[in-house]
């Protein structure tokens, strides 16, 4: 479970490395946040190109997205392959939650587009679809390309609702071991920036990366 976690945190840092070329160009850029159900949000991001939720996966086989759906594929051991079968409703469903928050905000409707980030083994690079899947070195070149979708006077707004959304609570020191998850997961130190500062210890751009 440890393993799992490490891996997961490490996808997140991988990806928060990947925004920040964007985020020195005037891009929006926000980790771990609140989600109204369980878990959290990893990355939301706001530009030109609108408004995307971004979901980080870091697993340990070779990722094939087949009718929309991902499935890990182990070539030497195809008996441990298997398929992410709710991933890409959870993500649909996460991002209708942002964009109902964000209507309520700012009273106008601003679609959020749902990208899962994998890192690791994707040959694919990139799938479009409902849910987008890219792969982490190609993120923020996909990014850039996207057809701006916001007004330079709407993203200022946009990207002010987005700074309200609340981080993830805490997780929690307990005897099981999820203390080590607070520790390797990188947004649980900088809700802004996803460094490895606490929350709340005068984290500055400098200082961040």
């Amino acid at each position: 479970m440890i393993a799992a976690w490490k891996r997961g945190a490490e996808g997140e840092r991988q990806t928060a490395k990947a925004l920040r070329p964007l985020e020195k160009k005037g891009w929006h850029v926000r980790h771990d946040l609140a989600d109204r159900g369980r878990g959290n949000l990893d990355h939301v991001v706001v530009g030109m190109g609108g408004v995307f939720l971004l979901d980080s996966k870091n697993v340990a086989g070779s990722v094939i997205v087949e009718d929309g759906l991902p499935h890990v594929r182990f070539p030497k051991s195809p008996v441990n392959d298997y398929t992410l079968p709710n991933l890409v409703a959870s993500i649909r469903g996460a991002a209708r939650g942002v964009r109902e928050r964000l209507h309520t905000k700012l009273g106008s409707i601003v679609d959020v587009y749902p990208v899962v980030v994998i890192s690791g083994t994707f040959d694919q690079r990139i799938v479009p679809g409902r849910v987008r899947f890219v792969r982490v070195d190609a993120l923020a070149a996909w990014l850039e390309q996207q057809p701006r979708r916001i007004s330079d006077t709407d993203l200022v707004a946009v990207a002010r609702a987005v700074d309200d959304l609340p981080l993830a609570p805490e997780i929690p020191w307990s005897p099981t071991g999820a203390w080590l998850y607070v520790s390797f997961h990188p947004a649980r130190r900088c809700g802004s920036c996803s460094c490895r500062l606490r929350r709340g210890s005068g984290c500055t751009p400098r200082s961040c990366r």
